[in-house]
């Protein structure tokens, strides 16, 4: 198994900490020699720079040009030389490197490929061939664990080519520089002794989201401009920015070579003799250490996203207001060419447009997306429709979170891989089904006066165009690709084994897809898509990191799944920097809980009064309304840990003040100083049994809520209701609340949350029955014996109230009768839904507990801790088909010592 840095961070490994400590090399860096380094201190050192970890690396620059004020001032020829004659530089001769690094200029074979002269050619490959085989002479000589020669993998005469390169043909990889954030293609080959997984833009399946979206690239890899066929004008780049290998690009190399370090200090450990290498190795291993060296922080690898590193998720792009005339220009001329091309309208003449009929306005839609590149979108005026003329209902599904995060946890079970695919102008695959015209834009005006557009498909903007798309992509997927389309949410779709076993499912959210499934079933998938609609899929590695509407998905080597937001939050961090500051004059400590614990800054007698507000308070009350909507969306899928915070604070939108702009910053700032707080699917916790289990846990605060002294209708002291579902060992759902009622007792106020609970309990169970699992007895974990006993009707007579409350202990009752549900006692301080029901849950190592075993990052598996839950439950014969038995019920929790096959038909 190899020896990673979280080994280290998580102390699992004693044996190799303590050999680190007594070898004393707490000063060891990683030496770096970049050869051919090129201008600013070269490549290498500008991306450890950025990247915060120079201070771990000694870099050493070798170029021959002094305007790139090298710290070797030498051609690489004369270098190889006199390291073999013995009279190098010192600072090379007396450094053992670890990692060698060349990038010779490419100037000599782009020459030969440009000369017609054959003999000119052959000497500008016979000196570029000098150069290269300098870089290796160096490389044998130096003799680093870890080396790479990168040069240009275009033209008829490329490096890979050459006679001498045979022996290295093996080691030489493709790559693009549009994969890892350039606007152009250029392409590069990579030759090194470390395995290294590179994705190149010209392969089928792994192109940039520019060339998906344009067909083209935002700019050539050459300094002068290109006209393309449709007119537009592409931009060259400049020289100096070419001959830069993206930040990316190295940071990705740069993992792999600590990974092989990693690698190599494993096999250190079995030699017993500890000389100089050996040492070395422990200080390579130790570089990893130091890159993850707060756990239980689970660090995104700076591997590709989408062509994107980590430290560039959530990087700022370029206003629309920034961007010239010309580049939008261009892109609408593109929209409007996709548009015709699809068929979308037709041109038709005033005149014959029915007398009656509606002309819509068009809307021009403007973004910069996050490649950097214009996107223009053409809408129609849809505001302007009229209902029974030209659209009837217009609703239209997405995915619930619950479901989402269920089929996470279902794939982490059974181990299947996660992929995504994205619909191009999805609407406009879908026929409008009504008579629809609209006024031809000014781009298209000039050539075709007295003319309006007829609409034959759905033209973003109508108000029928989602739920003509929707209807036109389900008809796809059932009636074309035989998917099943589950009932409990209609944007699942499955697909079974002969047995009734699940083999692949799709969510659907708008135009995006999320398959969870193999490899060869994801390509068919796509082969059969790719006949309807036009789409595209994102990478089909196994380590990269999927983005599926905001997530960042990644699934492990060890089969579990790891869900975060960091891009959506440094976004939302950026958009309200103005507020942090301003929080930041206060305090600039790092945040460990979404609120003040000395101050509460959503109380509500705070709130201003919206019929007397001024147009200032009007701006405060627009600015929160902004920053708590922005907040809501990672509140609902992955940050479980702000749900108490945002539930205060959604409830002052019509009328907040200053001190709650400072509430709601300080949940910003939050989770900008703990951006990464993952949930973590483990499929092997809980599924003995070959199924997924859901748990849920249910909490209340009794009379939490501040008394509203000043509000006669409404003087607060209301409960507040949590809960939390997991499933796979972390969340599928998740609510903090304040209950409509006053409750007069805390056990009320507890059965409150209970009931809360099982809307969305019993939603989860049939969503799972549907998929063809059998869930049955979910344990509801409450720390309140009253509210488990009123839930199960035990021991207490009948409590009266009123009506509703009456029908909610009478649904309980019938749950537990039925064996959907076994109401349990969990101790307060084990019950993880306490951290949803009010500020401070019992300090910051509390807080922390509740957040790692809600999270899934717990060092105690799940299903260790549900097995303790589960101590001193000795059985149960509430249900109406029999006793249930403390061994029975932890077999159906998943708990059981043998595994079946599932075997129920769907």
């Amino acid at each position: 198994m190899l020896l990673d840095a979280r080994a280290f961070s998580t102390g699992r490994s004693s044996k190799v900490k303590d050999w680190v400590k007594s070898l004393g090399i707490s000063g060891e860096k990683i030496n770096v020699l970049d050869c051919c380094s090129g201008e600013g201190g070269g490549s290498i050192m500008r991306t450890l720079k950025r990247s915060g970890v120079s201070h771990l690396f000694n870099v050493c620059t070798v170029d021959s040009e002094p305007e790139c004020a090298p710290d070797v001032l030498m051609k690489v020829e004369d270098l190889a030389e006199a390291i073999k004659g013995g009279s190098a530089p010192s600072v090379i001769r007396d450094t053992h490197w670890h990692i060698v690094w060349t990038s010779p200029p490419c100037t000599r074979y782009s020459a030969a490929n440009s000369q017609r002269d054959a003999e000119k050619t052959e000497d500008d490959l016979r000196v570029a061939d000098a150069t290269v085989e300098a870089c290796f002479a160096i490389i044998d000589m130096l003799k680093p664990i870890c080396w790479f020669l990168e040069n240009p993998d275009t033209g008829a005469n490329r490096l890979r080519d050459r006679p001498f390169m045979e022996k290295y043909r093996h080691l030489m990889k493709s790559v693009t520089y549009c994969r890892y954030g350039r606007p152009d293609r250029k392409a590069t080959m990579i030759v090194s002794n470390v395995p290294l997984t590179l994705l190149d833009c010209r392969v089928q399946g792994q192109e940039c989201m520019t060339k998906k979206l344009l067909g083209r690239h935002s700019r050539t890899a050459q300094a002068g401009s290109f006209t393309a066929a449709d007119g537009t004008t592409i931009p060259g780049t400049p020289q100096h920015e070419s001959q830069q290998v993206p930040e990316a690009l190295i940071e990705h190399v740069f993992d792999s070579a600590l990974h092989t370090f990693g690698q190599e200090f494993e096999h250190a450990l079995i030699d017993t003799d500890r000389d100089a290498r050996a040492q070395l190795l422990v200080a390579a291993a130790r570089i990893t250490i130091t890159q993850s060296e707060k756990p239980p922080r689970m660090k995104t690898q700076a591997y590709a996203i989408l062509g994107v590193g980590e430290r560039e998720l959530g990087a700022k792009v370029r206003s629309i207001g920034e961007v010239p005339k010309e580049e939008v220009l261009a892109a609408k001329k593109k929209e409007i060419n996709g548009l015709f091309s699809k068929k979308v309208f037709s041109i038709v003449h005033k005149k014959d447009v029915e007398q009656d009929a509606q002309i819509m306005s068009y809307v021009w839609a403007l973004k910069v997306r996050d490649d950097d590149v214009v996107k223009a979108r053409l809408c129609v005026g849809g505001h302007r429709q009229s209902k029974g003329q030209n659209f009837w209902e217009i609703s239209s599904p997405t995915p619930r979170a619950s479901t989402v995060k269920i089929a996470l946890a279902e794939a982490s079970m059974r181990g299947a891989d996660v992929y995504t695919a994205d619909v191009s102008q999805a609407y406009v695959a879908a026929p409008i089904g009504v008579r629809l015209y609209m006024r031809m834009p000014p781009e298209m005006e000039e050539n075709h006066p007295d003319s309006v557009l007829l609409l034959h498909m759905s033209l973003y903007g109508a108000k029928q165009s989602g739920r003509n798309w929707f209807q036109e992509a389900s008809r796809i997927l059932c009636d074309e690709l035989r998917y099943d389309q589950l009932q409990k949410d209609p944007c699942k779709f499955v697909r079974c084994n002969a047995d009734g076993s699940l083999r692949e499912s799709i969510l659907l959210y708008v135009d995006d897809f999320l398959f969870l499934g193999e490899l060869q079933y994801f390509n068919a998938f796509m082969d059969s898509m790719s006949k309807h609609v036009e789409i595209s899929a994102g990478p089909r590695s196994r380590d990269v990191i999927k983005i599926w509407n905001g997530l960042e998905i990644r699934r492990l080597q060890d089969g579990k799944i790891v869900v975060t937001q960091i891009a959506k939050i440094r976004g939302i961090s950026r958009d309200f920097g103005a507020e942090i500051e301003e929080l930041e004059r206060r305090s600039s400590a790092k945040a460990t809980s979404p609120e003040y614990s000395n101050e509460n800054n959503f109380d509500p007698r705070d709130m201003i009064d919206p019929k007397t507000a001024d147009a200032r308070e009007k701006r405060i009350v627009q600015k929160y309304q902004e920053m708590v909507g922005s907040l809501m969306y990672v509140a609902t899928y992955t940050r479980f840990d702000i749900a108490f915070a945002m539930s205060k604070a959604s409830r002052l939108m019509h009328a907040a003040s200053e001190k709650h702009i400072r509430g709601a910053a300080r949940i910003i700032k939050y989770l900008r100083d703990n951006e990464n707080v993952p949930l973590v699917f483990d499929g092997s916790q809980c599924a003995n049994d070959g199924e997924p289990k859901i748990f849920c846990f249910v909490d209340s605060d009794f009379g939490g809520e501040p008394l509203h002294t000043k509000n006669e209708l409404d003087m607060g002291r209301r409960s507040t209701s949590a809960c939390i579902i997991m499933c796979s060992g972390a969340p599928i759902f998740w609510k903090s609340k304040v209950q409509k009622k006053v409750a007069l007792a805390s056990g009320e106020a507890e059965f409150r949350a209970l009931s809360y609970a099982l809307k969305e309990v019993t939603f989860c169970i049939y969503l799972l029955r549907e998929m063809g699992f059998n869930t049955k007895y979910v344990p509801i974990f409450c720390d309140a014996s009253v509210g488990v006993a009123q839930a199960k009707r035990d021991g207490l007579s009948w409590v009266e109230g009123t009506k509703q409350y009456e029908i909610e202990l009478s649904a309980a009752y019938q749950m537990c009768r039925e064996g959907m549900i076994m109401p349990l006692k969990i101790g307060t301080d084990e019950n993880p839904a306490d951290l949803l029901t009010k500020s401070d849950p019992g300090g910051p190592e509390v807080r922390a507990r509740h957040v790692s075993r809600i999270s899934g990052t717990s060092k105690e598996p799940f299903q260790s801790w549900i097995r303790r839950q589960l101590a001193d439950f000795q059985g149960s014969s509430v249900s109406r088909h029999g006793h249930v038995s403390k061994s029975d019920f932890e077999r159906m929790c998943g708990l059981g010592n043998y595994k079946t096959v599932q075997t129920n038909k769907k």
